[in-house]
């Protein structure tokens, strides 16, 4: 299992070190990590981090969680600075769990084919595959770890066991409430009611009770470390919870006890989406832990924050929160084995140590392989991140593409020298984590009372001198940024390439790079409102929109295109049947403005928000074209008809036909449009 361990490291190294360089990874949660193992590394901050500020104004990464196993990673960074870094050491080490499955598997069933399964089922999880495909976490560590902690305690190797403990409890403030459950697994699972006081001088007892006090101390004091470096954060409200009454993380133990409706509510909201988790969680382990009731018990801490909540990241595979729960799926795998009807034979050690290991039957070894082999392969294909399904993942996109566009995105990234401080949209920040005066626009964090969505972009505005955001990979970003006063009072445009767009600070020269924006439409990306497609020999694409004198009124609408601000020109390639003195067409560029509206703001109270666009109740007609027959000097050709517009407001632009004869036929081959200037600011339209 070391080569399938390897295998598994490589691929997914260059799969999410390819969504790196393809501008796939994000701020949150990949650059808070970068950053502040940056700042450590190079003597600059504890930790600093600045995407969670607004929220966390010490800017560790310790006040917003307790993660000691960073530590390990300064010296690694120290050499090799760099986000990708963080990605390769995170695939490594959930591939190295595969090896440790083994050995544990191997522990309980001695049978090399079953083990090797078992690690390989692992290996094909998609649940796992998306804790790497999303950033890095700490918390990824906690797989492996857990893996080493339950081979060691089968083993009954203790100073390995309170070694993998310690490292697993490392990763995060709450794996301590993990390792509560799986310690209270271990305390209940060695119960014998007719031999209290034998169980209770058993050495395993202790030491699964002292896991538990672990637990529970390393969660208490970790969430105190957190409030030490964020004391505000302890005021956060939110509505995960709602359903139960609980405004926070911190008030759910009490309300799953005190509000057994609120549980049942929490359940039920978006129950279908749950259905499908649990559904992906269980089923490639092949719901074996439900054949051992109890081994449930390890993962229900998360299973049960998950479900009574309304997050739908919390019930969905494809990001960091399974690892609360893989180590326990696949533990309480290996021991449900032993609870199949005709099931194997049980053989206890002679010295009573050791839990007892399972003789499985030829036969019995044969359908399980078959079975985890088969249930393996089918949810890898149905819900692996690296392949195009993805049913029940969290969105974050596919494999990487190098394009066009992600050439362009780096040539300006280049443009910014070293050290600048900038402001760049959520996936392109990770690039500047090298530095401490880096921000992101704040559309993930949580605002303050008394701070909104736009003071904060503002503040932020005022301690940069460039800004760099790419309209084409999220609209909303750079539609918020660009729309500030500031942007237009204080910075100049430096580049702009296929959406891509680089402000300086008191910059007022020519673009250093200017790349236009080009498309063409052709009948089939038009709205056709009257008339029909026809195949025409004297289109160069072999098809045209035809109008008769008999199909009303209207021809074509659409194509409903977002464009940002510049010079344009549309051209409109027309034909029509038979000459006449009258007009037989008018074509036009019609907007419908859009702004972006930060949604859950909430005056003097402490809120999320996330930007939402907000299409303003009208049309504007920006130039129009009116065509008359001797505006057509060849009959048996098509005609050019250009039109210039400039785009100075953000929202949905249509090129339609405004005005069609019913004297002749009229033929449209198509549409193209072409940029001929940027312009460094916006300003947005009105409906009067």
């Amino acid at each position: 299992m070391f080569l399938g361990s390897l295998i598994y490291g490589l691929i997914f190294s260059v799969a999410t070190v390819g969504r790196y360089y393809t501008f796939h990874t994000f701020a949150w949660d990949l650059d808070v990590y970068s950053q502040g193992l940056f700042t450590t590394a190079h003597a600059n901050g504890f930790f600093l981090s600045t995407p969670d500020q607004p929220n966390n104004p010490g800017g560790s990464l310790f006040g917003v969680h307790f993660a000691p196993v960073l530590f390990l990673l300064v010296p690694l960074y120290w050499l090799v600075p760099s986000p990708a870094t963080l990605l390769v050491v995170q695939s490594f080490a959930l591939g190295s769990g595969a090896p440790i499955l083994f050995r544990l598997v191997r522990s309980r069933l001695p049978s090399d084919r079953v083990a090797a399964a078992f690690a390989l089922a692992y290996l094909l999880n998609p649940a796992l595959q998306g804790v790497n495909w999303f950033d890095f976490h700490p918390e990824a560590f906690l797989v492996p770890f857990v893996f080493v902690a339950m081979y060691a305690w089968e083993r009954r190797s203790w100073r390995w066991f309170w070694l993998a403990i310690g490292a697993s409890l490392s990763t995060l403030e709450m794996s301590g409430v993990a390792l509560l459950a799986l310690g209270l697994f271990w305390v209940l699972d060695g119960f014998r009611p007719r031999d209290v006081r034998s169980w209770l001088r058993q050495e395993h007892t202790k030491h699964a009770a002292l896991v538990c006090v672990a637990g529970t101390a390393w969660t208490l004091v970790g969430i105190q470390v957190i409030f030490a470096f964020n004391p505000g954060l302890a005021a956060e409200r939110h509505s995960t919870w709602q359903p139960l009454g609980a405004s926070s993380i911190y008030q759910l133990p009490e309300q799953l006890v005190l509000n057994p409706l609120g549980v049942l509510n929490g359940l039920a909201s978006e129950w279908p989406f749950k259905l499908l988790y649990l559904f992906l969680i269980f089923g490639p382990v092949l719901f074996l832990p439900f054949r051992r009731p109890l081994t449930v018990l390890m993962p229900a801490p998360w299973m049960v924050l998950a479900l009574t909540g309304t997050r739908r990241s919390f019930y969905t595979i494809g990001n960091q929160y399974p690892s609360f729960v893989l180590p326990f799926l696949f533990y309480g795998a290996i021991l449900g084995l032993a609870r199949f009807p005709r099931g194997p034979r049980e053989v206890r050690p002679p010295n009573g140590t050791k839990d007892a290991r399972i003789v499985i039957a030829p036969a019995q070894e044969k359908r399980s392989l078959l079975i985890l082999g088969a249930a393996a392969v089918a949810f890898l294909v149905l819900s692996s991140p690296l392949l195009p399904v993805r049913a029940g993942t969290f969105d974050i996109g596919g494999p990487p593409v190098f394009d066009a566009h992600v050439s362009a995105v780096w040539q300006a990234v280049n443009l910014v020298p070293p050290g600048a401080s900038i402001l760049a949209q959520n996936n392109l920040f990770p690039t500047f984590s090298d530095r401490t005066q880096s921000y992101v626009v704040p559309v993930g964090t949580y605002f303050r009372p008394g701070t909104t969505f736009n003071s904060t972009l503002d503040s932020l505005l005022a301690r940069v001198d460039y800004v760099l955001v790419d309209a084409q990979a999220s609209v909303g970003e750079a539609e918020s940024v660009l729309n500030r006063p500031t942007i237009r009072s204080d910075f100049g445009l430096v580049a702009w390439i296929d959406g891509v767009i680089l402000l300086r600070r008191g910059f007022t020269g020519a673009p250093a790079v200017y790349r236009p924006f080009s498309a063409f439409f052709d009948p089939r990306d038009l709205a056709l409102l009257g008339g029909s497609i026809i195949n025409d020999p004297r289109s160069i694409r072999g098809e045209a929109l035809h109008h008769l004198p008999t199909d009303g009124p209207a021809f074509w609408g659409g194509p409903d295109l977002y464009l940002w601000p510049g010079d344009y020109l549309v051209s409109f390639r027309l034909g029509i049947g038979g000459w006449t003195p009258e007009a037989v067409a008018s074509v036009g560029v019609v907007v419908q403005p859009r702004v972006m509206v930060a949604v859950g703001e909430v005056q003097g109270q402490g809120h999320f928000v996330f930007m939402s666009p907000e299409i303003v109740a009208c049309n504007r007609t920006l130039a129009s074209l009116n065509l008359t027959g001797s505006d057509f000097n060849n009959l048996s050709a098509y005609s050019n008809f250009t039109l210039p517009f400039r785009a100075d407001a953000f929202g949905v632009y249509r090129f339609p036909n405004l005005f069609v004869t019913n004297r002749t036929e009229v033929f449209l081959e198509g549409i193209t449009l072409t940029q001929t200037a940027p312009l460094g600011f916006h300003q947005p339209l009105g409906c009067l």
